[in-house]
């Protein structure tokens, strides 16, 4: 998914609101809910992933959000068929944990002698570390079948029983809605981005060697090329001043770099984290700040020069140029590289000769 600008995003994660991880969820269920009652072609592809796991539970006629039984559990969301049986369970998930119902709990609820199933949704990144608990839960009461992956759902039968234990993943199911259903495709669209910005702000799983030494040794690395780039012979004839220190007036937690002037043009270069894992493949970016020191005019000459420059994104304020590692190479190709994409850049700001400052 690539469309965390949506609205129904921007609203989520605008910190007015204060959505905390339960309230957006509950946001994301009542968005599918809608997604579901409103197309029937979205319903078919429910009923089409749910059998695409091996459960024919028939045609799901009404699909319903938070409904309470009399024991106090309560799905996110509950398919029934034409007898108003229940025949799925949903549980849509982001990073919040297993509550004490799941999955044990709500496996109880599905009826008896009937193909039902309990169907998980979450995060691609939460996808095998998710199916693993679900698993090991289960199976303290119930004995599973043979494990399975079938197209994006990973599915395992509950016993000798029509009753069946499945995940997807919200990429998944929201693909597969959106290809076959037409007639909602804005509202698709806008809890495609809801979930693709929760994906961006949530804590991943941990793998196992992801903390060797070459992590905390590599970014030594990156760090020592800011500033042998900043200062390298070739920048110096573009560049008017440079800060002293590193995140000068900038979080560290966030940027890791320095500031310099190009010309007239206030620009930061260094490491964004940010940047890094949601808009490029490269831990480096140089960014063009839009200021008042600037001015309205010599920004929108930048902007439209802007365009000739590869890869950069107008964020609709500063302008975000990534710089690129090439691989397989010596720290001093890495170095010219850096410095290549910085003088591209100061050529970009260069204001053209002749032209009065105040234009």
């Amino acid at each position: 998914m690539t469309n965390d600008n949506s609205l129904l995003a921007h609203l989520t994660f605008s910190g007015r609101f204060h959505l905390d991880h339960e309230r957006r969820e509950d946001l994301a269920v009542e968005a599918l809910g809608y997604i579901f009652s409103n197309s029937v072609a979205a319903m078919q592809t429910l009923t089409q992933t749910l059998y695409n796991g091996g459960a024919d539970i028939g045609e799901l006629t009404r699909i319903q959000t938070q409904v309470r039984d009399d024991k106090g559990g309560r799905p996110d969301l509950v398919g029934f068929d034409g007898k108003g049986m229940e025949r799925v369970l949903i549980e849509a998930k982001f990073w919040a944990g297993l509550t004490p119902n799941q999955p044990n709990a709500y496996l109880k609820l599905l009826p008896s002698d009937t193909p039902s199933v309990l169907l998980f949704i979450a995060p691609e990144a939460r996808f095998e570390t998710l199916w693993q608990e679900l698993q090991r839960l289960a199976r303290e009461e119930f004995t599973l079948g043979t494990d399975a992956e079938i197209e994006g759902i990973k599915c395992t039968q509950i016993g000798r029983s029509n009753h069946y234990l499945m995940l997807t993943s919200w990429r998944t199911l929201l693909r597969n809605v959106k290809t076959h259903s037409p007639d909602i495709l804005e509202e698709v669209r806008q809890l495609e981005g809801l979930c693709e910005m929760e994906d961006t702000q949530a804590f991943l799983p941990i793998q196992a060697g992801e903390f060797g030494p070459e992590f905390p040794r590599r970014m030594r690395h990156l760090i020592r090329l800011i500033p042998s780039a900043i200062y390298h012979q070739r920048l110096s004839k573009y560049t008017t001043w440079i800060s002293s220190k590193m995140n000068s007036a900038i979080n560290p937690h966030v940027r890791l770099g320095r500031y310099l002037w190009f010309s007239d043009v206030p620009v930061w270069f260094g490491i964004d984290y940010h940047l890094w894992a949601e808009r490029g493949d490269t831990p480096f970016w140089i960014v063009l700040r839009d200021t008042e020191f600037t001015g309205a005019a010599r920004i929108r000459e930048i902007r439209r020069r802007a365009q000739s420059l590869p890869g950069i994104i107008d964020s609709g304020g500063d302008l975000w140029a990534p710089a690129y590692l090439p691989a397989g190479v010596e720290e001093s190709a890495v170095l010219s590289a850096l410095v290549d994409r910085l003088c591209e850049t100061a050529e970009l700001i260069k204001r053209p000769r002749g032209r009065p400052r105040n234009s």
